[in-house]
């Protein structure tokens, strides 16, 4: 497969090289200001995991404009490994980005800022002039790895239903990362942004038309992560990470949840706002500060077997729909007819699954307005948050819309599945070489995916109690908690 540069725009803030502490928004920030910085960090991260539906919608041609590029697949089966019956099939990417590209975006991003007029406490300056300025200055290539894997929707060994993963996954991430990890010791929350949880939602510029969203359920926390690295002598590494969590407003429909992570510059010199009385990991002896930015994403989507993975053209059926999820909640006369030829060519091959849906946008508040140059590229190729389309037959009227009914929210949970993608890039520091860490990044990250069932099933009863306290009550991770400054 050839390697052709991404067709998603790069940004500036989900980089390796990270951001400067001393250039993120203060723990009192306003609400406006914050609003800012996350709708930022959001539109980057819908780019960054658009280019993984368009990774799998070009497979099996001769060029993929996504960027990545197979790595193969791990498997996974049996009680030992998942907790359950059944078998999990992990696909692994990789994708490499260049010094020149790198360079290229963020001096795009540097000129539209300057254009704008609005630097100094402006509409970008939360999204960067310090952390452009110092990722400018040393930005190096970097090799991202992702995985994907999808899993059936229901509170069973070896699998999870979405409630599930919403409760471990975006509420308690972090504890939920400790707790199924060997190898992580230590995980803490440092610092929190309470403004975050008053951004009630965000529609990103770019995406209103083509993209999930609103996005609400917003929570921002610095966040230290100790790995043991299992290797000899080599001391531990803490991961000082900025992150963002949210999900798509509108959950009655194909949900969505994103956790984002960035590394933070300068942090084991940060000084700490008084009122936070924590020790900062990075202050332990015998530990070497790392490095990794992510993007998680979880969604609900219509079910297939053997991961959705398709390794020619006679196998692309599903992968036509599923872009059309994502198609303009208005559709025009002339997409009509596509978009109906596609849906009954799906429902011959699929017959049992879910009908897809298209996003149905019922309000716009609080729209940010970094990235003026990103604004006309498209957004993701797949999509899912919202009301159900009732598929037309190709051979009925061209002229005639797709029809949406408002009223038609529920999922039915047998015919859907949980899509699982993770895209990271990494750097443990010290003095272990990128060289040795690279290859084995992909293999790396797929463990976490049988790592988490294994450990759910072994406290099923305690996640059912928190998805019905979640149901219940407002989720915690949504409330500010001791360690944010006043406003």
């Amino acid at each position: 497969m050839g390697k052709v540069p991404s067709c998603h725009p790069l940004g500036p803030l989900l980089r390796l090289e990270g951001l400067d502490f001393a250039a993120l928004p203060p723990t009192g920030a306003s609400r406006d200001r914050i609003q800012q910085f996350m709708s930022a960090l959001l539109q980057e991260s819908l780019y960054l995991v658009g280019s993984v539906d368009t990774y799998y919608n070009n497979v099996g041609q001769i060029t993929n404009p996504s960027g990545w590029a197979s790595k193969g697949k791990q498997t996974y089966k049996g009680v030992s490994q998942i907790g359950g019956g059944g078998t999990i099939v992990v696909d692994l990417m990789e994708r490499k980005i260049s010094k020149t590209e790198l360079r290229a975006a963020i001096a795009q991003v540097a000129v539209a800022q300057s254009e704008d007029g609005e630097n100094a406490h402006g509409s970008n300056s939360a999204a960067g002039n310090a952390p452009i300025h110092h990722t400018k200055k040393n930005a190096t290539s970097e090799t991202w790895a992702c995985r994907r894997s999808r899993h059936n929707n229901e509170a069973a060994a070896g699998t999870a239903s979405w409630e599930e993963f919403s409760v471990r996954m975006k509420d308690m991430h972090v504890e939920t990362e400790k707790a199924m990890t060997p190898t992580i010791p230590r995980a803490q929350k440092v610092l929190h942004w309470a403004a975050a949880g008053l951004v009630n939602t965000l529609e990103i510029p770019g995406f209103e038309d083509s993209g999930p969203g609103p996005w609400t359920g917003f929570t921002l926390d610095v966040v230290e992560m100790e790995h043991d690295l299992k290797a000899g002598p080599l001391w531990h590494r803490v991961f000082p990470v900025l992150q963002m969590t949210c999900r798509t407003a509108n959950e009655a429909t194909y949900p969505e949840i994103l956790v984002v992570s960035v590394p933070i510059n300068g942090w084991k010199e940060a000084q700490l706002p008084p009122d936070v009385r924590v020790q900062k990991l990075v202050d332990s002896p015998n530990v070497v500060v790392g490095s990794y930015v992510s993007v998680e994403r979880f969604r609900v989507v219509a079910k297939m077997e053997n991961n959705g993975a398709r390794s020619d053209k006679k196998v692309s059926k599903f992968s036509r729909v599923m872009g059309s999820l994502r198609k303009k909640r208005h559709v025009s006369v002339t997409e009509s007819a596509a978009s109906a030829e596609a849906a009954a060519a799906t429902a011959a091959a699929f017959p049992a699954e879910a009908r897809p849906s298209v996003p149905v946008s019922t309000e716009s508040a609080g729209q940010g307005d970094f990235a003026q140059h990103m604004a006309s590229a498209s957004g993701p190729g797949q999509g899912d948050n919202s009301d159900e389309i009732q598929a037309h037959p190709a051979a009925e009227d061209a002229r005639e819309n797709i029809t949406i009914d408002p009223e038609s929210s529920d999922i039915n949970e047998m015919e859907t599945q949980i899509e699982w993608t993770m895209a990271t890039a990494s750097h443990a520091r010290g003095w272990l070489p990128l060289f040795v860490q690279t290859p084995a990044v992909p293999k790396k990250i797929a463990v976490d995916v049988p790592l988490f069932f294994k450990f759910l099933h072994s406290q099923r009863a305690e996640a059912a109690a928190l998805v019905k306290k979640q149901n219940g009550s407002p989720s915690a991770a949504d409330t500010p908690t001791g360690d944010a400054r006043p406003e």
